[in-house]
């Protein structure tokens, strides 16, 4: 079972995401983007952001948009404003502002570290401890992939869910 172990909340500087978009529609037959995650370790995009671009968080993201009625899920890197965006990427700029950082720590090779049931959890955590307010819902999430602390390979391991704005 997997568990929250640490929120706080910080600023940060505007950074610009470049990576690719995905839709509803990009979901694969279980509901997530694993497939779309396969094909850049496969294909080597994450180098190639890392070869052309300036890098501001050295963390592989996920960023949710769920603002309105427009979902849209990236897979890619921060990067400094100035950064180039390789062929077949496209930017999304991150402004300036607070964001909550939760880790969530339990199993990747089962999945329940990913998906809907820890990001709302981490939220509720970050509510209980004062840092979010209650009764809202996060519009912008960030699945920040840490090597300093996610390894698939680790029985257990963490991935930390950041929200922001």
């Amino acid at each position: 079972m997997f568990e929250v172990t640490r929120a706080d909340k910080h600023d940060v500087q505007t950074v610009k995401f470049v990576g690719r978009r995905y839709t509803e529609s990009d979901r694969n037959a279980d509901g997530n983007f694993k497939d779309q995650w396969q094909q850049w370790l496969t294909n080597g995009w994450f180098t190639e952001i890392e070869n052309i671009g300036s890098i501001a968080d050295p963390a592989k993201m996920g960023v949710i948009l769920m603002e309105k009625d427009n979902f849209s899920y990236w897979i890619g890197y921060a990067c400094t404003m100035d950064s180039a965006i390789p062929d077949g990427c496209s930017s999304l700029i991150l402004p300036e502002g607070e964001i909550i950082d939760t880790h969530v720590h339990g199993s990747f090779k089962n999945g329940e570290i990913l998906g809907s049931a820890p990001i709302s959890q981490a939220y509720q955590y970050a509510v209980a401890r004062g840092l979010a307010k209650s009764g809202t819902k996060p519009t912008r999430i960030m699945e920040r992939f840490d090597d300093r602390r996610f390894n698939p390979n680790d029985d257990e391991t963490t991935v930390d869910y950041c929200f922001y704005g």
